[in-house]
C-alpha cells in the first residue's frame, strides 16, 4: 500500500523539520513548503492526500492559500494550524 503524502505550508523551520520528521516515523510521504508559492509548485506535480496549512505565512494568508489549493486539488484534506 502507498503511504499518504502530506503537505506541510508552514514558514517556521523548526515546525516543519519537528512535524515532516514525526510524520516520516509514522509512514508518510512529507513534502515541505516554506511560502505558499513552493506548496502550489508542489501540488502542480505531486499527488497530495494531506494538507497542514499555517493560518500566517509570507505572500499571502493561509485561508487565501486554502481557498486555491481546494480550487485545485478539490479531494484534499486540510488542517490549518496557528502558534
Amino acid at each position: 500500500m502507498k503511504p499518504l503524502q502530506v503537505l506541510i505550508v508552514d514558514d517556521e523551520p523548526l515546525i516543519v523539520k519537528e512535524l515532516g520528521n514525526y510524520l516520516k516515523l509514522c509512514g508518510f510521504t512529507v513534502h515541505e513548503a516554506p511560502a505558499p508559492s513552493a506548496a502550489f509548485e508542489i501540488l502542480e506535480r505531486e499527488t497530495v492526500d494531506i494538507g497542514l496549512l499555517d493560518v500566517r505565512l509570507p505572500e499571502m494568508d493561509g485561508i487565501e492559500v486554502l481557498r486555491r489549493v481546494t480550487e485545485r486539488s478539490p479531494g484534499l484534506e486540510v488542517l490549518m494550524m496557528s502558534g
